[in-house]
Order: structure tokens, then C-alpha cells, then sequence
């Protein structure tokens, strides 16, 4: 467990040093975005499904974890989700996911519960020299693939807020 943790917390560090990126108050409003022009589906049934502008992709990080779902449109602002089955809870792993990225000596908020979809997930806003890495951490039901997953948007501020709002919204589990 401790090596599986501390393992995490490299890969994390090492995403987190990629782009980092939120918003000054963190708040993703549930709106509807599906009829937006110019968005498309992205994610899976694994990952659940959400809407992004259609100029973003889906890309692999050479040095990222096994499991990892990335998108972006320009490299700088970047969508991260990931799948952890195993031993270890929403509220732990949102904990260890701040410390990770708060010894860097990032400007963190506390972590909050806040609505991403229909779930209620663990959240905390990172700044550091005027870029945001924002992330959701929640427990998936007993019927999906694993325990707990985690979305971090990353990038500059007005980018985070608008595609945060838009996922945050539009996420689904089949």
C-alpha cells in the first residue's frame, strides 16, 4: 500500500509539474453544455462520457501511468482523468494528491466537497504563477470498473474555468 502510494505520488508530482492550472473560487455551476456547437463526446464507458470543445484530443503521456485518460487542445491546458482500484478512499487520496503538489511550494486551497456531475467529490484549487491545476476526486457507485477517480484540469485560468464548467456538467457514467 505505501509503495502504491508513493508511487502515485511521483506520477502525480510529475502532472502536476506538466501544467497547473484552476480558478480563483473553484466553482464548477451544473449547466447544460450538450447542445453547445462545436463540442464533442470524449472519455468512455470506463471513464464515463463528457463534452469538450471539438478542437481538443486525446492524448498519452510517454512518461504518464498505465490507466490514464489525457486531453488537450494546445498542450498547455490539459484534462487528466484516472481510475484507482484498490485500497484507498476518495477523501484519502484527495489528501495525498494537495500534499504531492502542495511541497512544491504551489499556493493551495483547502480541499472542499463540491459537485462534479452527479457525484459529490473532494476538490482543491492550485495556483502558481497565474496558471491553475484544479482538482475532482470522488468515490465511483460499486457497478463501475474501480473504488475512486479523479479529473484535474490544468491550464490558465479563463481555460480552466470554462472547460471545467463544461465537464463538471456534461459527465456521465454509463
Amino acid at each position: 500500500m505505501k509503495k502504491m502510494l508513493s508511487l502515485l505520488s511521483i506520477f502525480l508530482l510529475g502532472t502536476v509539474l506538466t501544467a497547473c492550472n484552476g480558478t480563483d473560487n473553484g466553482e464548477y455551476p451544473r449547466e447544460s453544455f450538450v447542445s453547445i456547437e462545436g463540442t464533442a463526446v470524449f472519455g468512455d464507458s470506463d471513464f464515463g462520457i463528457f463534452r469538450l470543445p471539438e478542437n481538443w484530443v486525446t492524448f498519452m503521456d510517454i512518461g504518464g501511468a498505465e490507466g490514464i485518460l489525457q486531453y488537450t487542445a494546445d498542450g498547455v491546458n490539459i484534462i487528466t482523468t484516472q481510475i484507482l482500484i484498490g485500497e484507498i478512499n476518495a477523501r484519502d487520496f484527495a489528501e495525498i494528491l494537495l500534499e504531492s503538489i502542495s511541497t512544491n511550494g504551489y499556493i493551495n486551497e483547502e480541499i472542499n466537497l463540491r459537485s462534479f456531475g452527479e457525484f459529490d467529490a473532494y476538490f482543491a484549487s492550485v495556483g502558481f504563477a497565474g496558471s491553475y491545476f484544479n482538482f475532482f476526486v470522488f468515490e465511483r457507485p460499486e457497478s463501475a470498473l474501480g473504488d475512486v477517480q479523479w479529473f484535474s484540469i490544468e491550464g490558465l485560468p479563463e481555460v480552466v474555468e470554462e472547460i471545467g464548467n463544461m465537464v463538471a456538467s456534461t459527465f456521465e457514467l454509463n
